[in-house]
């Protein structure tokens, strides 16, 4: 299932939606290599099954939570999950956008006065969405941009290039070679820091877009 892909349109890690620049096409079912993939090649009820399975036996076997092992992959998978969540998440953004766009008849009882209300609702749904998978990463210090900084930090000192470490590490994460724009979002992690300072504030900017579209009649 998740870790045996065998279709020769997803050949490597996907990334999750929300690790992604936000767009209103182009982001659900991808294939290919770069940019990275985001079609799933298992059904999503199936890692669903296994965080389950996982819960129920921390349940039983409190010992568990005391390996690391453990703790990682519970984190992992939960993250998964999350991020095949979230594409529910932004369709559900994208679909109440397009219909006020487009003027979608909507009852009387649903109207809102500003048609910017529907839209504002949906993304602050999605931003809370960001967050809470932020807070799930940021229970495992391996899923965290600050153990990422300080181990740069840590090899910069031993090497003297402070400044030039310090921001290949973060460029690396983010834009990764600001001067290629071919490369943005190659180097895509899933961490707390990243997701909650990074990506958060991407969507951010896009929902605020979506919103002062549905009151001007453009996203210029």
């Amino acid at each position: 299932h998740v870790y045996d892909s065998k279709d020769p349109l997803i050949p490597s890690a996907g990334a999750g939606i929300y690790q992604l620049a936000p767009s209103l096409t182009g982001l659900v079912n991808r294939t290919g290599h770069f940019p990275a993939p985001t079609a799933l090649q298992y059904d999503p009820r199936v890692l669903r099954q296994a965080l389950t399975l996982m819960l129920k036996a921390s349940a039983q076997k409190l010992s568990l939570w005391e390996m690391p092992a453990f703790q990682l992959d519970l984190v992992d998978v939960t993250r998964q999950v999350m991020s095949n969540a979230f594409i529910d998440v932004y369709q559900d953004l994208v679909k109440t956008y397009n219909s006020t766009m487009q003027g979608a008849p909507r009852s009387r009882s649903n109207r809102p006065s500003d048609p910017s209300r529907a839209v504002a609702a949906k993304g602050q749904k999605l931003l809370l969405f960001i967050e809470a998978i932020d807070a799930v990463l940021a229970t495992n210090e391996h899923f965290t941009l600050e153990k990422w900084l300080d181990d740069a930090q840590y090899w910069a000192k031993k090497s003297g290039n402070d400044k030039l470490l310090s921001f290949n590490a973060r460029s690396q994460v983010t834009v990764w070679l600001w001067e290629s724009s071919g490369l943005n979002d190659y180097s895509a992690r899933a961490w707390s820091g990243v997701t909650r300072d990074y990506y958060k504030t991407r969507w951010a900017i896009f929902v605020d877009g979506l919103k002062n579209a549905t009151k001007t009649g453009s996203l210029d």
